[in-house]
């Protein structure tokens, strides 16, 4: 049996959303974006960049 069909996924990740999962879901994928939440709020968020020097690395 010869495989014809690869199922994969990608996500651009962020320090500031907290994801529905963080596994792969059959059929679902990670719940997309309406399942996305903030972390931290604007002020919360402009603070901690400000901590980090101004920039941030998302290596």
């Amino acid at each position: 049996m010869i495989p014809i069909n690869l199922d994969a996924s990608a996500a651009l990740k962020g320090m500031r959303v907290k994801y529905y999962t963080e596994e792969y879901i059959f059929g679902v994928g990670r719940g997309g974006v309406q399942y996305y939440t903030y972390a931290m709020n604007d002020a919360e968020w402009n603070a901690y960049v400000a901590e980090q020097g101004g920039t941030l690395d998302y290596k």
